[in-house]
This record gives C-alpha cells, structure tokens and sequence, in this order.
C-alpha cells in the first residue's frame, strides 16, 4: 500500500482525534517552531474540537494570520512606493497610498489580535502559559521577515507591554 499526502493527513487527524488534540496542541506550543507545527495540524483537525476550544485556539492563532497578511500588505505598499519612487509620476502614488492604508489597518487589526490574546492568556491564566504571548510575537516576528529597526522596535514594545499587563 502506498502512502499518499491525503492518507497520511487522514491517519494524522484519527490520531489527533483519538487523543486529547487540544492538549497536545498546547503541549506543542512551547517554541516557535512547535507554534507553526500547531496551527499547522490545527487546520487540518479543527473540526475536530469542542467549541471552546476551537475558540482559544483561533485566538491563539489569530496573530500569525493576521501577520501573514500584514506582511503581504507590507510587500504591496513597498512595491507600489518603488514605483512612485521610480518615475515620481503622480498617478502612481495613489496606488501606494491605498496600499499604505490598507497595510496600516491590517497592523491595526494585528495590534488587536495581539491585545485579545494578551487579555485571554490573563483571563485563562490557569490553562495557557504567559511565555505563549511572547513565543507567538516572536513567530510572528519570523513571518515578517523585511521589517526595519523600527518596526522591529514597535514590535518589541508592544510585547513588553502586553507582557507586563498579564504580570499584574
């Protein structure tokens, strides 16, 4: 018998589903890497979980989304200023604008996601780590991978704080 991709995803999903998925995917998200590997299996079983579950985890998920599209926002914008930058032609830079503003509302609604899960990981402070916050800001750091000095400040700031709200 051979083994294709779809059965191989299928055995992984009656695995998951025979054992307690939600804490393994827990258990998983100890490192950045283990981040990945858990949104990852967690696509391919969500189904699978009771609705509180599925609940924490598209929280705890939800940042590294959101910094996938922010990061393909952020490639846009960058692609529609070399143009503008390029030939300086007016007509060109409404195309960057409309980029910049979408990047900016993607960044806004990352900040939230980010803001929601510092809050959940507080109010389910029994249940969820505290490192988790910074492990899925540092994930979400790897995903955008052409930020400044900064950004990458911007970035670390907002994890000091959020860090220090789940402290008190």
């Amino acid at each position: 018998m051979k083994l294709t991709e779809a059965r191989l995803k299928q055995m992984i999903v009656e695995a998951m589903q025979r054992s307690k998925n939600y804490e393994k995917l827990k258990s998983l998200m100890a490192t950045k890497e283990g981040v990945f590997q858990a949104e990852s299996l967690y696509e391919m079983v969500r189904d699978s979980f009771e609705d509180v579950e599925q609940m924490h985890m598209d929280i705890l998920f939800a940042p590294l989304g959101l910094a996938r599209e922010r990061e393909e926002l952020r490639q846009k914008s960058s692609e529609a200023y070399d143009a503008y930058f390029a030939t300086r032609e007016w007509a060109l830079f409404h195309p960057y604008d409309l980029a910049q503003l979408a990047f900016n509302a993607k960044n806004d609604e990352w900040d939230s996601s980010l803001e929601k899960l510092s809050s959940h990981l507080k109010k389910y402070s029994s249940e969820l780590s505290h490192e988790l916050l910074g492990i899925i800001v540092d994930a979400c750091l790897v995903i955008t991978t052409d930020i400044d000095a900064y950004q990458k400040w911007q970035i670390q700031s907002l994890k000091k704080k959020l860090e220090k709200r789940l402290d008190k």
